[in-house]
């Protein structure tokens, strides 16, 4: 090979290739308390966004003194947000794998307990930046009181571990 096409070669390999903006295909694996079991969740697409936001719209109703009130279901929101997000798992339930379906989601969004699920959600809103913009400052407030809560909770357990 000569010199000159090696060089070409060589300078074509140090140009940066142009980045693909179709598609976002990033996979985020949560591992669960038990170490053992796990969740995964993408990073949501425009697609899946503007699919989240549709289905969590809330209504706004202004009264004849022009006052708004907004109807708000935050409960069905964070299923919303985790049906759409979810994309895979390895979860028992009575000893049995249970295999990732739709209904298995809203299965375990029924049956699952509630901190398990604050978790997930959690997670998937760090992976979903634009997540966070929806957060309101009472919705800060009570993660904040959450996290106190569990951060009690886990200090109490270092304790008793100790001890042991």
């Amino acid at each position: 090979m000569s010199d000159d096409i090696r060089e070409v070669q060589e300078a074509h390999s140090a140009i940066p290739s142009q980045a693909d903006y179709f598609g976002v295909d990033e996979v985020h694996r949560f591992m669960l308390p038990d170490r053992e079991s796990w969740v995964e969740h993408k990073t949501m697409t425009e697609g899946d966004r503007r699919k989240f936001l549709k289905q969590t719209n809330k209504n706004v109703k202004l009264d004849k003194r022009g006052e708004a009130t907004i109807q708000v279901a935050p409960g069905e929101e964070r299923a919303a947000l985790i049906t759409a997000a979810l994309c895979g798992w390895n979860l028992k339930s009575n000893g049995i794998d249970v295999a990732f379906a739709v209904s298995s989601v809203n299965r375990f969004l029924e049956q699952a307990n509630p901190k398990i699920v604050d978790l997930i959600e959690k997670d998937i809103r760090t992976h979903n930046p634009w997540l966070m913009n929806e957060m309101t400052v009472e919705g800060i407030d009570e993660e904040m009181d959450r996290l106190v809560e569990l951060r009690a909770e886990i200090v109490e357990q270092e304790a008793g571990n100790a001890t042991s």
